[in-house]
């Protein structure tokens, strides 16, 4: 089997440190995923609480040497690789993919509602865009680094931090064109791989469990048969 009979336009369950290594290098043109958060150990004692960033050592290590080693590998000198991101992970999200790719922006996702907490509530997600070329592939329409789309209601989700199938489509438009391929390797229950079917681009996807795996394919079977 080749490796796009096994992946170009499938969602393959499995960890994607073991999977990735099977594509060719270059032979991706978007990677647009939303990976695991993760920030800084916290520590508590009674009411004490300690911080220590020193824990965070093995995920840099797996986040660096392991994921973005690998995911720059296999995308195409003038593609694209978008990150969603939080602002306490961005402390080791920016600087190493920062040491990968030439020019590195940060886009914010403003969901127009507030969420949890107080006193300060959080009404944005972060967008790590990375490239090497000065050119895009994508529809060369201007954009502003603050993109306005409504979260999915929790009651309506698949995956609690499934994204909304407009806001990643206005991601896809704007940095590849049709019959690309948009690579997920944390595809979740499939709104990227959604996304991409509409939009007319190949899509692969990956994920490490299997009801969500099974969700994502069921989803994008039903999505052919709307469109049909």
């Amino acid at each position: 089997m080749t490796w796009r009979e096994k992946y170009l336009n499938q969602i393959v369950c499995g960890d994607c440190l073991e999977l990735m290594p099977e594509l060719p290098a270059g032979t991706v043109d978007l990677i647009l995923t939303d990976p695991p958060w993760f920030a800084p150990v916290a520590t508590y004692t009674g009411r004490d609480v300690k911080r220590n960033y020193a824990d965070f050592a093995p995920l840099i290590y797996w986040w660096e040497r392991g994921y973005i080693k690998e995911a720059k590998r296999v995308l195409a000198n003038t593609a694209w690789f978008l990150s969603f991101c939080g602002s306490v992970s961005l402390s080791v999200f920016y600087p190493t993919i920062y040491n990968f790719w030439k020019a590195v922006d940060v886009l914010v996702w403003d969901k127009g509602r507030i969420g949890m907490g107080r006193p300060w509530r959080k009404q944005y997600e972060l967008i790590i865009a990375a490239h090497d070329e000065d050119y895009c592939k994508g529809d060369m329409a201007t954009r502003a680094d603050i993109l306005k789309f409504t979260p999915i209601n929790h009651t309506n989700r698949t995956h609690q931090a499934e994204k909304p199938v407009t806001l990643l489509s206005e991601l896809i438009k704007a940095t590849t064109a049709e019959g690309a391929i948009i690579f997920d390797p944390f595809v979740g229950t499939g709104a990227t791989a959604v996304a991409a079917q509409k939009l007319n681009r190949n899509y692969i996807g990956l994920e490490i469990n299997p009801d969500y795996c099974e969700i994502a394919r069921k989803r994008l079977a039903q999505e052919v048969l709307i469109n049909a």
